[in-house]
């Protein structure tokens, strides 16, 4: 079949720049584009400060410096630095609104539209907005300046081309360490920000959904009340519209009709919950991307090593992102090596046209047949992409001289080899984790996650006890609530999934050992992979799984090959599961493609956040 597949979807990159292009590219002749605080930093992810000025985009100013003295205005520089005793008459200018549909916007852009600063006004919301707010906006209107009002569905932050965070942080919660049975309790307080937490999960997945151009089948586990909170309240979205997404539906209908197998049919968005693996949050980090983020921090895309800032978007990054740390630093030596043999060659290029010029004044320069003007104009022309290519090994050689520093510092590689082993329970720990433990050269934060991974990978109570024994002689009593709270979860998962357990789930804990790495340190495979590797093929555990019913009918069940699968891992997103999707593609060896995307909210390291990972 030579038609397009409607379930195919471009990256997300792209797919933003696309829809951020048809925005600032609607409103023509000089602009001034006012964000909030949300979307500058959406906005920043994917478009450069030089196609905004290609654009007319003259200035940008923040919704929150409106309306006050002396204006406030910023220049688009990359930063949010907000530059005080800016002229504020701007009535000359049309002015383009990206923003968020809440309150407090629709507020603000209510008094700027009684007394207005610009010509005329563009209002671009970043997902639905609701009925009662345009009225309130109508109203407001009085000079009729309002010149359009649209809804685009880019209410997400893409930091790859299949990761993007909805960055809806969760409530700080109290902990209560003398309750070991409950350490976190919720007040009203606490379940009002959930539930206005888990509206902002809703509405977020219906608008990366609508710029996939997908109407998906929404798959959760059972007895996962969270997921399936957020998965009835999403297809509820879907269904109250239902008219809206008759096209794509026509397009999915026509495209199934053609089919004569169960492959390649529906869109799949499945949706986990953090609880489901509590093993991988714990785990080191030996994939690039992944040790960046969990070592050193990444923020937007962007590293911080001995003062300075980096953004990882270049060519190399963004082709060793699931690549092993050792493969890493063997292929930026290859590219130093290779950037130093073009630099002598260019200097040679450049030294021979200078002694041939010098020695034949108003003649053609030729050495070796070759015009050695042109050799000289090559070179020039491509100095500004050997500074960047310079640049960007810099850096890498920065971040990986500072990651090889943190990890001799911690001994990660020996207690990663050891984590591997409690992992996938190939052989029995318990005396390498107590000699780790109690180990006055091992850092406490190491300590911390050997004894968690332990407890939540071992069944016998007897070597859980020793191990909390060690604990209390080393002075760690503080450790001893932690390790109960871990035990604790774990039990009750067991007991969940006691009357649950099946064949499928047998061959989950054997498939834990990868079969497609040799490395060492990559040999443990996370539930994600086990459950996206089983949903491909169609033989994910319906006893387990279930599908939310839906107002129409998709042409899909849990038997059929999905032509697409999008995750959603609640609460948090570590990028370790980030590259599973290119762990299965490469493994799936039949003809149905996966286009995943791992979705999630913020991007947590275990240290900063360990009571989210328990």
């Amino acid at each position: 079949m030579d038609e397009k597949s409607p379930y195919e979807f471009d990256d997300l990159v792209s797919l933003m720049q696309e829809n951020f292009s048809s925005i600032i590219e609607k409103v023509k002749g000089l602009k001034i584009l006012v964000l909030d605080n949300t979307t500058s930093k959406i906005i920043s992810l994917v478009l450069t400060h030089s196609y905004l000025l290609q654009n007319e985009v003259l200035l940008t100013l923040n919704i929150n410096s409106l309306n006050l003295d002396p204006g406030g205005i910023s220049v688009d520089d990359g930063s949010d630095r907000l530059i005080s005793g800016s002229d504020p008459n701007l009535r000359h200018l049309k002015s383009v609104f990206v923003i968020e549909p809440n309150v407090d916007n629709v507020n603000k852009l209510c008094s700027e539209l009684k007394c207005p600063t610009f010509k005329s006004y563009h209002l671009f919301f970043t997902n639905k907005l609701d009925e009662g707010f345009l009225e309130i906006l109508a109203r407001a209107d009085q000079f009729n300046i309002v010149n359009g009002v649209y809804e685009y569905f880019i209410d997400i932050n893409i930091l790859h081309t299949n990761l993007f965070t909805i960055n809806n942080t969760p409530p700080a919660i109290n902990i209560n360490t003398n309750n070991t049975a409950n350490m976190f309790s919720l007040n009203m307080a606490d379940t009002d920000k959930l539930d206005i937490r888990m509206m902002k999960c809703v509405n977020s997945l219906f608008s990366v959904c609508c710029l996939l151009n997908q109407i998906p089948t929404i798959v959760y586990k059972r007895n996962d009340v969270i997921s399936q909170t957020l998965s009835n309240k999403l297809q509820m979205l879907f269904n109250n519209n239902n008219l809206n997404l008759q096209s794509i539906l026509q397009q999915y209908n026509k495209y199934n009709n053609k089919l004569t197998g169960v492959e390649g049919v529906g869109c799949v968005l499945l949706i986990l919950d953090r609880k489901d693996d509590l093993v991988v949050p714990l785990m080191n980090q030996w994939t690039y991307r992944a040790m960046i983020h969990e070592l050193i921090g990444i923020n937007n895309n962007k590293v911080v090593v001995d003062d300075s800032e980096f953004v990882l978007n270049d060519q190399f990054f963004n082709s060793h992102i699931f690549h092993e740390f050792i493969h890493v630093e063997e292929d930026l030596n290859t590219l130093i090596s290779h950037n130093k043999l073009n630099t002598i060659n260019t200097v040679n290029t450049v030294n021979t046209s200078i002694n041939v010029g010098g020695n034949t004044m108003n003649t053609i320069n030729k050495v070796d047949g070759v015009n050695t003007t042109s050799m000289v104009e090559n070179v020039l022309e491509n100095l500004p992409e050997k500074n960047r290519m310079i640049n960007d090994v810099m850096k890498h050689v920065k971040i990986l001289h500072e990651l090889s520093k943190i990890i001799q510092k911690n001994k990660l590689l020996d207690s990663g080899l050891l984590e591997q082993d409690i992992a996938t329970n190939r052989r029995n720990t318990l005396n390498d984790v107590i000699e780790y433990i109690t180990d006055k050269n091992n850092s406490y934060y190491e300590k911390v996650r050997i004894a968690l991974l332990f407890v939540l990978t071992c069944n016998e109570s007897v070597k859980i006890k020793k191990v909390k024994d060690y604990l209390i002689m080393g002075k760690m009593n503080e450790l001893v609530a932690l390790v109960d709270r871990a035990s604790d979860l774990i039990k009750g998962k067991r007991r969940m999934n006691k009357e649950e357990f099946t064949l499928s789930t047998l061959k989950d804990k054997i498939t834990k050992v990868s079969l497609d790495t040799q490395s060492p340190y990559l040999q443990f495979k996370s539930n994600l992979y086990t459950t996206t590797y089983n949903l491909i093929r169609g033989k994910l555990d319906t006893e387990m799984y279930t599908m939310v019913p839906s107002a129409y009918d998709l042409g899909y069940t849990l038997k059929h090959k999905p032509a697409s699968v999008t995750h959603y891992n609640n609460y948090t997103n570590y990028l370790t599961i980030s590259m599973t999707n290119t762990n299965i593609n490469k493994s799936n060896k039949s003809n149905n493609m996966v286009d995943g995307i791992d979705l999630g909210n913020n991007i947590y390291s275990w240290r900063s956040n360990l009571w989210r990972i328990l």
